[in-house]
């Protein structure tokens, strides 16, 4: 495995993690220097809701930007748009099934 293929794999695993957060208090985080200005409190959703570290936090902010979010629908569904900053790709993720009701698996 090469060192881009594992950075790659990184990145995938990162963004399929982040997408199960709710990003609507993040739309427009374009930066570190953004993520120095949140609130204690947003700081901690961010890193304790998907147990990003805070060096994962701060990775993901500097390299994401979030671009559009959709928080669950009454059939579970969500999924948020980021763009990456290195390569400029648009990036959709959906998030996978909850499983906490039947619709949710229908």
């Amino acid at each position: 495995m090469t060192l881009q293929s594992t950075d790659t794999l990184y990145q995938q695993a990162l963004l399929a993690d982040a997408a199960y957060l709710d990003w609507e208090q993040f739309i427009g985080i374009t930066d570190i220097n953004t993520y120095n200005k949140l609130s204690a409190d947003q700081k901690k959703l961010l890193i304790r809701e998907r147990a990003f570290s805070t060096t994962q936090a701060k990775e993901f902010l500097d390299r994401y930007t979030v671009l559009a979010h959709q928080e669950n629908t009454a059939s579970g569904f969500a999924a948020t748009i980021f763009k990456d900053k290195v390569s400029g790709k648009t990036i959709l993720a959906i998030r996978g099934t909850e499983a906490a009701t039947v619709a949710d698996l229908l």
